[in-house]
Formats: C-alpha cells, structure tokens, sequence
C-alpha cells in the first residue's frame, strides 16, 4: 500500500464488532513506534439484516461450543465415575476368587 510517497505494510483482519461483523480491513502492519495511522475497509459495509444474521449465528455457534465442551466434561466425569465402577468389581471377582481356592 502506498501513503503519502511511503509504502506501507498493511495486514488484514476481520471486524467483530456487532456493526461491522465479519467485514474485512487493512491496517498498518509496522511496531507501534513506527506505525502509520493507516486503515481501510476493504469489504462494503454490509446490510444491517445481513450483520444481525451474522452475529446471531456467531452467539449460536458459541453457545454451542460452551454446551459441546460441557458435555465432553461430563462424558469424562462418567467414564471417571464407570472406570472406578470396574475397578471395584475386578477387586471383588478377585477376592471371590480367593475365597473360592479356600
């Protein structure tokens, strides 16, 4: 990108503020020291039933991931909870079988 008779480093990142959700930009890509006050839309704004549609679907989409990992938590709490149940009867079968050699 070229300012002013410089050329500018510029990177590119995707807006997630509700009003400018999922719309791409270029900002200066330098340290802060040396950075330009450089930035542009590269994306036309988008209509506002378009960024509703899209933040709704971003909420949804991470409150699915919330309740996703909830349960892979209480999958392991339940196989914890299943293996101590299996290491109790192993115990037992195995005291029944001593008993038995009596």
């Amino acid at each position: 990108m070229v300012r002013g008779g410089n050329v500018v480093a510029t990177s590119q990142f995707t807006a997630w503020t509700p009003n400018n959700v999922g719309r791409r930009f270029n900002k200066c890509s330098m340290p802060k020291e040396q950075k330009y006050k450089f930035w542009e839309w590269v994306d036309d704004e988008l209509p506002l039933r378009v960024t509703t549609l899209i933040s709704n679907l971003k909420n949804e989409n991470e409150a699915l991931i919330r309740e996703r990992n909830l349960l892979l938590m209480k999958v392991v709490e339940i196989e914890s909870v299943l293996a101590g149940d299996v290491a109790k009867i192993e115990y037992f079968k195995e005291l029944d079988n001593v008993k038995r050699r009596q």
